[in-house]
């Protein structure tokens, strides 16, 4: 999956340890999870910065570059 999905359609499980790419209006794409927990008063959406707005879209982060590629 290389599109941008609606955010409806993200994972959100607890303990999914699954980042994805974000794209939050007025800030572009940034890398986050779904966070959920028994501890936690919301669920919601974290970033690598912080909470800073609610995402729209998501898609999953591309594979890293394999050795030798350059």
């Amino acid at each position: 999956m290389t599109e941008w999905q609606p955010i409806d359609t993200a994972p959100k499980k607890w303990n999914d340890e699954i980042c994805i790419l974000l794209f939050i209006p007025n800030y572009g794409a940034i890398e986050g999870w779904y966070f959920s927990s028994p501890k936690q008063i919301d669920d919601g959406w974290e970033t690598i910065v912080g909470f800073i707005g609610d995402p729209t879209h998501w898609m999953l982060l591309p594979a890293p570059p394999k050795k030798g590629d350059e």
